[in-house]
């Protein structure tokens, strides 16, 4: 999984016709927030000489595995046999966000209905006419995918779609086989590509704010001040207690065996736990 415990920022003036502006650069790194800090430093001077047209050799062109890496703060860690299985973080937005390395995790987005398909659907139904439903075609393709390919799969319903939790094998997120198996399902494409890029599948845990109706987080990770750090806890206290009220997401149904495997158990019953809690509208 590309995810880092330590983000650091360095910046550089850079002078132009213009006049000077500033050049900033993030890094990453599990080990400390100070090889985070010297790791930015080098982006930046590496930057600049890319601006100044400078020829960089193949040894001074920095990446560290950052490439794809999101720039999300680590709330928790659970590893198992020495292996990081999943990281929950907190997005750009400020939800909480499971990250998981082998538990499959579909993205499946209802279709946005055009006015001439939704006439057409109640002509339908108006003269007595069997119509399957955008949800109803999602569930049908589940099913079938799960019947077909031998796999257990948890399927819940989210604000705008629906979520899938294959439970009965692990799967490399970057794997032709876990691509195929999200295409197959349905997934949104852009999620195909996130997961490929952060090599790992993600789950949103907890609500997105503007459906709590509150605004989104003063500050994006790292911050770069304690007044902003605190200003940022602030605003998670007062999204704590908003989303209380809310759920992520809420298990419609399963297929295959609905007991998950032991190497899997654990994460989806964390899953369950955080993002199906309350009996709230979904958020």
């Amino acid at each position: 999984m590309k995810v880092f415990k330590y983000w650091a920022r360095a910046t550089a003036s850079v002078d132009s016709p213009q006049g000077p502006w500033e050049l900033g650069q993030y890094a990453g790194s599990n080990e400390s927030p100070e090889q985070a800090q010297q790791r930015a430093e080098e982006r930046v001077r590496v930057a600049r000489q890319r601006l100044s047209g400078q020829h960089l050799p193949p040894h001074q062109q920095y990446d560290y595995g950052e490439q794809g890496a999101l720039r999300e703060e680590v709330v928790e860690e659970y590893p198992d046999n020495g292996q990081l299985k999943a990281v929950i973080t907190r997005n750009i937005y400020g939800a909480l966000v499971l990250n998981t390395a082998d538990l499959l995790i579909a993205d499946i987005d209802l279709p946005v209905e055009s006015a001439t398909s939704a006439f057409a659907r109640w002509w339908n139904q108006l003269w007595g006419r069997s119509v399957e439903s955008p949800q109803a075609k999602i569930i049908d393709r589940v099913q079938r995918v799960a019947t077909e390919q031998g796999l257990s799969l948890r399927l819940y319903r989210t604000f705008a779609g629906f979520r899938c939790l294959v439970t009965n094998r692990t799967f490399e997120p970057t794997s032709d086989e876990a691509t195929a198996l999200l295409a197959d399902l349905d997934t949104d494409p852009l999620y195909i590509k996130l997961c490929t890029a952060q090599e790992c599948f993600r789950a949103r845990l907890s609500p997105k704010p503007w459906r709590c109706n509150l605004p989104r987080p003063p500050h994006r990770f790292p911050y770069r001040s304690a007044a902003a750090a605190a200003a940022q806890q602030k605003w998670e206290e007062k999204y704590a207690a908003a989303v209380s009220d809310y759920s992520t997401c809420q298990l419609i149904e399963s297929f295959g065996d609905s007991r998950a495997i032991a190497s899997l158990r654990s994460l989806v019953d964390l899953h369950d736990r955080l993002a199906c809690a309350g009996d709230g509208p979904l958020a």
